[in-house]
C-alpha cells in the first residue's frame, strides 16, 4: 500500500459512512453489505500506525556523446535534459492522482520538486532527492517515489510489446506521456543514453538509438487517441479508484468493431465519478462517451468521460444498433 492507496481508503471510509447514514432502515441487505465493506476498509486503515519523514534519493547517469569520461558532462546538454526530466517526473506524478489538463498549471506540482545533491559516477550524472521531506507511512511510497517508479515502468515498457506499453500507460495522461517523450528526445538529440536507478533497481538504455526508438513509441503516430460514443452495460464500479467494468453493447467507430461483446475495465474521470452513482445503474444499457487509447496493435484502453443521456435511461434496440 502507498500514500495514495491510504488516501483512497480514507475517502472510501467517508463515503461508506455517508451512505450508511442515508440508507433506509428497511433496506437491510444494502446496509449489511455497506457495513461489511466499511469494516474491511477500517481494518486496512488500522494496520498502519506511525509516520516518518525522510528524503528519497535516485540516480540519473548519462553516457554517450555529451559525457567527458568521468571528468564531466556538456553543460548545454545536461541543462536541457535535467529540466526535461524534472518536468516529466512532475507531470507523470501528478497524473497518478489528478486529471492533468493539456495546458496550464500542473496540479500538486509542488509535491514533485527535485534537488541535485551530489555527483553520480559510472558514466556521469547526479544523485537527486526530493527537495523537501515528504510525510510517509512506514512502508508507503511518497509522491516522488511513485512518480519515479511509474517513469521507470513506462521506460521499461517502451522496449517491450505493444500490450506491455499499453498497460504501463493506461493511467497516464497524454500530457504526461508527451513530457516523458520530450525528455527522451532531448537525450537522443544529444547522442546520449541514460540509467535511472531507484530503490535498489535500475533501468538502463543501451545507446542513443534505443532511446530514439522509445521516443518514437511514445509518439502520437504510435499512441492513437480518440473520443467516441459507445453503448455499454456496467457490471461494477469501484469508487475509490475510480474504475468501472462494463461489456460493450454497440460502437459506431469502425476501429472498435471487434470490441463489441468484450468486457473492458476503464478508468472513470473524476468528474463523472462524482456526478453519477454507477453502481445504481448496473446491467442497464447506457450510452457513454469515452476516451480511447491504442498502442500499436494492442486492444484499446478506455476512460469514461461522460454520459450521452440521463444515467439510468433505457435504450431501445434501434438506438443500441445505430
Amino acid at each position: 500500500m502507498n500514500v495514495h492507496d491510504y488516501r483512497f481508503l480514507l475517502a472510501e471510509q467517508a463515503t461508506l459512512n455517508r451512505l450508511i447514514g442515508e440508507i433506509s432502515e428497511s433496506d437491510i441487505i444494502s446496509r449489511i453489505s455497506l457495513q461489511a465493506r466499511l469494516g474491511a476498509v477500517e481494518a486496512q486503515l488500522a494496520d498502519y500506525h506511525g509516520s516518518s519523514a525522510r528524503l528519497r534519493t535516485a540516480r540519473l547517469t548519462f553516457k554517450g556523446d555529451p559525457v567527458l569520461g568521468g571528468r564531466g558532462i556538456l553543460m548545454d546538454f545536461v541543462s536541457d535534459a535535467s529540466k526535461a526530466f524534472a518536468n516529466a517526473i512532475t507531470v507523470v506524478g501528478s497524473s497518478l492522482t489528478a486529471t492533468v489538463a493539456p495546458t496550464g498549471r500542473v496540479p500538486n506540482a509542488e509535491q514533485f520538486q527535485l534537488a541535485i545533491t551530489g555527483i553520480a559516477y559510472g558514466s556521469f550524472g547526479f544523485q537527486i532527492e526530493e527537495a523537501s521531506p515528504q510525510l510517509s507511512f512506514d512502508d508507503m511510497a511518497t509522491p516522488v517515489e511513485m512518480a519515479i517508479s511509474k517513469v521507470k515502468g513506462i521506460l521499461s515498457a517502451t522496449i517491450g510489446t505493444d500490450d506491455d506499453l499499453s498497460e504501463a500507460i493506461a493511467d497516464t495522461d497524454s500530457r504526461a506521456l508527451s513530457a516523458l517523450q520530450q525528455f527522451l528526445k532531448r537525450v537522443a538529440d544529444g547522442g546520449a543514453a541514460f540509467t535511472l536507478a531507484h530503490d535498489g533497481d535500475a533501468f538502463d538504455f543501451v545507446d542513443a538509438a534505443q532511446v530514439r526508438r522509445s521516443e518514437a513509441r511514445l509518439s502520437a503516430d504510435n499512441i492513437r487517441e480518440n473520443d467516441t460514443m459507445i453503448s455499454v452495460r456496467f457490471m461494477g464500479f469501484f469508487p475509490f479508484r475510480p474504475r468501472a467494468q462494463f461489456i460493450i453493447v454497440a460502437a459506431d467507430a469502425e476501429y472498435l468493431s471487434d470490441e463489441v461483446g468484450q468486457i473492458a475495465t476503464a478508468r472513470v474521470d473524476t468528474s463523472v465519478a462524482e456526478q453519477v452513482d454507477i453502481n445504481a445503474i448496473l446491467n442497464q444499457d447506457q450510452q457513454i462517451t469515452v476516451h480511447t487509447r491504442r498502442v500499436g496493435t494492442s486492444r484499446p484502453r478506455y476512460t469514461v468521460t461522460g454520459f450521452a443521456r440521463d444515467p439510468g435511461a433505457q435504450l431501445t434496440f434501434d438506438q443500441i444498433s445505430k
